[in-house]
């Protein structure tokens, strides 16, 4: 069902639930989960020695966005939160209709930087959503600790 939503087939993440819950006979629970899942995203914390890097990279002129498989509930979350403001480009799949790791998506997120795709390095700690990297021919960096992510920008020289 989350497929549905990272494409636009439909509206809200509150539909997925109910879809889901419909599938488990337990549609009785929507009021319940939904009041969990609202509790939940006002929960979410960022992590801020990434939002310190991604400050000192676009201070060094490099251009950061964001291209995630949350949904618009979430997106409208971390624009109330001033996220947006911190990057160049915040591209959402169920806005954009595609899902990482389609490539269509990094396509996007490149056109949205405007960056071509050879110089887009991508770090997410996912490796299914790194998975179009050779194909779409930008730069993966799969993130398991920050020290390991300036590392790897280190020795890129992107840092």
């Amino acid at each position: 069902h989350n497929t549905k939503l990272k494409s636009g087939q439909v509206e809200s993440s509150d539909d997925i639930w109910k879809l889901v819950l419909v599938d488990l006979d337990k549609s009785a629970m929507l009021e319940e989960v939904l009041d969990f899942v609202a509790k939940s995203r006002t929960n979410k914390t960022y992590n801020t020695n990434l939002l310190q890097l991604v400050r000192i990279l676009r201070g060094n002129g490099y251009k950061v966005g964001i291209l995630s498989n949350n949904s618009k509930d979430r997106a409208d979350t971390m624009r109330k939160d001033g996220m947006h403001d911190l990057f160049d480009a915040v591209l959402v799949s169920e806005v954009i209709n595609y899902a990482k790791p389609s490539p269509q998506a990094y396509k996007l997120l490149a056109t949205a930087l405007d960056v071509q795709l050879s110089e887009l390095v991508f770090v997410d700690d996912s490796e299914t959503s790194l998975s179009s990297s050779e194909e779409c021919g930008y730069m993966p960096i799969l993130y398991t600790s920050y020290e390991q992510l300036l590392a790897q920008l280190k020795s890129l020289s992107v840092l």
